[in-house]
C-alpha cells in the first residue's frame, strides 16, 4: 500500500466512496493508518507483526477525539511494546475474555484459559506460563482446533469429533503438530471446572466434576478417558 506523510488537512478531508472503505497509511509511523467508512466514521488503526508471524490490527481510537499527533504517539507506544515481545491485540482479546460472559463454546474456553494464564490468575504446577509458551499454544489452537471446534458448545464436543480432527491431521502428515494439538487441547479440557468458576459460573457443567474426579472427561456420548490425553 502507498504511504504518505499525513497532515491534519488530509485527514480532515478524507472521504470514502459509497460502499467503499478508504485507508490512508502514514509514512512517519510504520503500520499506522486512518480507516474511513462511507458513512464518514474515521478510526486510527495500527498493524504490527507479532512474534508468531501474525499481523493483527489494533484500533487506537476515533476522530476527532484522537488527533493525528495523538494517534502517532499512541502507535509509537504500542510498537515499543511489540518490540519488547508484547502482543497488544492478544492482550486486548484476553482482557475482553476475562471480563466477558460465562464460558459457552470452545473458543470461550480457550480465550479464558489464555487470559488467566497470562495474568497469573491460574498457574499450572504453581508456575506462571511463559509468554512464548502461551503464543505457541494459541497458535496451535488457531491453526488446528478453533476452525473446527471453536464455535461448538464445549460441553457437547464428543470424543468422536476430537478423534476425527486428529485423524485428519495425521492424514495430512503433520504428526508432530497432531501430538502437540492433542496435548494442548487436553490441557484446556482438564481446566474446565476451574475456568468455569473463574468465569463466574456457580458450578461446572453437569457430570463434569464427578467425571474428572474419576479421571475422565465428560461428553454427551460417554466419558472421554484421560488416557486419550496422554
Amino acid at each position: 500500500m502507498a504511504r504518505i506523510n499525513l497532515t491534519d488537512r488530509q485527514v480532515a478531508a478524507a472521504k470514502a466512496e459509497p460502499g467503499q472503505r478508504l485507508e490512508l497509511w502514514d509514512e512517519k509511523v510504520s503500520g499506522l493508518h486512518l480507516r474511513v467508512t462511507d458513512r464518514g466514521v474515521k478510526s486510527w488503526v495500527v498493524r504490527y507483526r507479532a512474534a508468531d508471524g501474525r499481523q493483527p490490527r489494533v484500533t487506537l481510537g476515533k476522530m476527532p477525539a484522537l488527533t493525528l499527533k495523538d494517534a502517532r504517539d499512541k502507535a509509537i507506544d504500542l510498537l515499543r511494546d511489540v518490540a519488547k515481545g508484547g502482543d497488544p491485540a492478544l492482550a486486548k482479546r484476553q482482557a475482553r475474555a476475562a471480563a466477558g460472559p460465562a464460558i459457552r463454546t470452545f473458543n470461550d474456553l480457550a480465550d479464558r484459559y489464555e487470559a488467566v494464564c497470562a495474568s497469573g490468575e491460574w498457574k499450572p504446577k504453581s508456575k506462571q506460563k511463559k509468554a512464548a509458551v502461551l503464543v505457541e499454544e494459541a497458535g496451535i489452537l488457531r491453526r488446528n482446533v478453533r476452525p473446527v471446534l471453536g464455535k461448538l458448545p464445549y460441553g457437547s464436543i464428543t470424543r468422536a469429533e476430537v478423534k476425527a480432527l486428529l485423524r485428519k491431521m495425521v492424514e495430512r502428515g503433520v504428526n508432530a503438530q497432531t501430538n502437540r494439538t492433542q496435548a494442548v487441547r487436553c490441557r484446556y479440557e482438564s481446566m474446565r471446572p476451574t475456568l468455569s468458576l473463574l468465569a463466574g459460573m456457580e458450578r461446572p457443567p453437569p457430570k463434569l466434576a464427578s467425571d474428572l474426579a474419576a479421571g475422565r472427561h465428560a461428553h454427551e456420548d460417554g466419558a472421554f478417558e484421560s488416557s486419550d490425553c496422554l
